[in-house]
């Protein structure tokens, strides 16, 4: 079973990886050949590798472990993640669907005569920006809950608006629309107002912006005669530069879930690559003789507790869930969760991934259930007395306990 590895009689460092994923500065947290299946950073994207149409399949960060998640007659494209990893929105034919990750039931939004397409979720979860030629003229952006009710018209121009992105801390949206002849990058309030062209002064087409994930940059593509490259800038359009040479057509840059990589479409047909943001660090992630495009990364869920005794629900994707005191109660969800106790005597059970549950200081509960899991109690080295409970559950369970400790259920 490949599993993340942790340090044991470290709180520090334990307590580091929390706190420096959280503010997403880099701290390293040691892995084990191969990761966990779901695991942030995960790639949904589409392909037509399977000769009917465009599906959509996930794989790992590193380009193994290709699923494919849809079959259908029609084309499955633009996959998006939920801010949760739980859901992925994408567009069926010329409406736009919403799955679960780890299932292939998906849910239609959009039913109407005319088309939708692009969507993206709002930093929350709660909403879904997308484009729509319900005018019978051109494409709008429009915004609707994330059931698909309540739909708002953001911009009404004479000319096409396309590809929005939301920003991070949901106050903008980023997308591409005519100024004249030329097709740039915009940004407006999320209400559709105030827009800005931020890519004014160039002399191709700029397009498929999006966001870092702490907004303070863009990627966007540049066209070069019929291929696209992926650029960046700050969020407020200056200090454009080049990353790399993309795809005919689209590249559709995407950014990893800490900012450092970005991965895209590059070749003809096109196939999936990553690299750093200064265009050094270049991987292959697919070899397909057909195409493999739209590209995105899968983000991590940060939960935390208060001060105060808290109950604490893990969500459909991966969670990094850390309660900050109290005597809690912690239940992973069904993605790969990454959980940590702390001051109090905690009750941690894993869910229906492969998790990793970290105890600490106080005499904490840690179940495995249906998943298989990674368990570590509290660190002995630290307070030996601490007397931890570590269960096992139905499947395969990794303990590491302290002398003393009450383990039941682990090999």
């Amino acid at each position: 079973m490949a599993s993340l590895s942790l340090v044991v009689g470290a709180r520090e460092a334990a307590v580091a990886a929390l706190v420096g994923i959280a503010l997403g500065s880099p701290v390293t947290v040691p892995a084990a050949q191969g990761a966990f299946p779901g695991d942030p950073g995960q790639i949904a994207f589409a392909t037509s590798r399977d000769g009917d149409g465009f599906e959509i399949y996930v794989m790992d960060a590193d380009g193994s472990h290709e699923t494919r998640l849809t079959r259908n007659t029609v084309w499955d494209t633009w996959p998006r993640w939920s801010p949760d990893g739980g859901r992925i929105v994408f567009n069926r034919a010329d409406d736009i669907w919403v799955m679960r990750a780890n299932e292939a039931l998906a849910r239609r939004l959009t039913d109407t005569p005319t088309g939708e397409t692009a969507p993206a979720w709002s930093p929350d979860g709660r909403h879904i920006v997308y484009v729509s030629d319900e005018d019978g003229h051109d494409y709008e952006i429009h915004v609707m809950r994330s059931d698909g009710a309540g739909d708002v018209a953001l911009t009404d121009n004479a000319v096409t608006d396309s590809a929005p992105a939301w920003s991070p801390d949901g106050s903008t949206i980023a997308f591409m629309g005519m100024d004249g002849a030329d097709l740039d990058v915009f940004v407006m309030d999320a209400d559709g107002s105030d827009p800005v062209n931020l890519t004014p002064f160039s002399a191709g087409h700029d397009a498929e912006p999006t966001w870092s994930p702490d907004g303070s940059s863009i990627a966007f593509t540049r066209p070069v005669g019929q291929r696209r490259d992926v650029w960046v800038m700050d969020a407020d359009g200056t200090d454009a530069r080049f990353v790399a040479q993309g795809a005919p057509g689209a590249a559709t840059p995407a950014f990893s879930p800490d900012g450092r990589r970005i991965v895209f479409a590059h070749g003809d047909p096109p196939d999936l690559y990553s690299v750093r943001l200064d265009g050094t660090g270049r991987r292959r992630l697919t070899d397909d003789p057909l195409s493999d495009t739209e590209p995105d990364q899968r983000p991590r869920c940060t939960i935390t507790g208060t001060a105060g005794d808290d109950v604490i629900a893990g969500t459909d994707g991966a969670d990094l869930i850390g309660p900050l005191g109290g005597d809690d109660v912690v239940s992973a969800g069904r993605g790969a969760d990454v959980v940590f106790g702390d001051y109090g005597d905690d009750v941690i059970s894993g869910g229906r991934g492969r998790d990793l549950l970290v105890g600490d200081w106080g005499e904490d509960t840690l179940r495995g259930n249906q998943g298989n899991h990674r368990i570590v109690a509290g660190t002995g080295d630290v307070f030996p007395r601490q007397v931890d409970l570590v269960a096992g559950g139905e499947g395969v369970d990794v303990c590491r306990s302290d002398a003393g400790d009450a383990v039941s259920g682990c090999p």
